[in-house]
């Protein structure tokens, strides 16, 4: 059987749990070396990986900061020698309490706001050194829940809003450096 992402090396954030474990190791089942970047532990996550005969690796990440982003990017490209591959997946949503906008605090809005999109642009900005000579694949997470609009959660959903738009800028400009970007928008999961 032929590995489509064999000897990749992709970096997932939020794959501690959920849908980015998922990813991760369904990377790893077609061949991918994973780096898996969180502010939870992720040492169950790495052992599904090598379960799957690959290799990975855990570098606690919050993406709130860059400079821990940046450090991410650095040690998966110390430890593996390339970067081909980001999914932009770390996000505020299991802990995210529905109540009316009123009840809603700037200061929370803030802060999904600030993990869910400026985190992928910390990400996108410490891959981009490793990816822009060779190229590369960029995969922000957005929602379902921009289409339809979730009463009780307008900060998660501008959040994932603006990665849409992220992503389309950061396509028109990475593509001139061969880096594929686009957004996967999922609905409710069973991960």
């Amino acid at each position: 059987m032929d590995m489509r992402l064999k000897n990749k090396v992709a970096i997932i954030t939020g794959a501690a749990q959920g849908i980015g474990a998922a990813f991760a190791v369904g990377f790893a089942k077609e061949g991918a070396r994973i780096v898996i970047g969180d502010i939870a532990d992720a040492s169950n996550t790495v052992k599904r990986v090598e379960k799957e005969g690959s290799e990975a690796i855990f570098v606690k990440t919050d993406v709130k900061n860059e400079g821990d982003c940046v450090a991410l990017a650095k040690k998966a490209f110390e430890h593996f020698g390339a970067i081909d591959i980001l999914i932009n997946n770390a996000a505020v949503f299991a802990n995210v309490i529905l109540k009316p906008f009123t009840e809603l605090s700037s200061e929370e809005f803030k802060r999904v706001v600030e993990i869910n999109t400026s985190g992928a642009f910390h990400c996108i900005k410490a891959v981009f050194p490793y990816m822009k000579e060779k190229g590369g694949k960029i995969v922000n997470m957005s929602s379902a829940s921009i289409i339809e609009g979730v009463p009780g959660m307008p900060h998660y959903v501008a959040s994932k809003g603006a990665m849409m738009a992220l992503t389309r800028c950061m396509a028109r400009e990475l593509g001139d450096f061969k880096i594929n970007v686009n957004t996967i928008s999922p609905g409710f999961t069973h991960y």
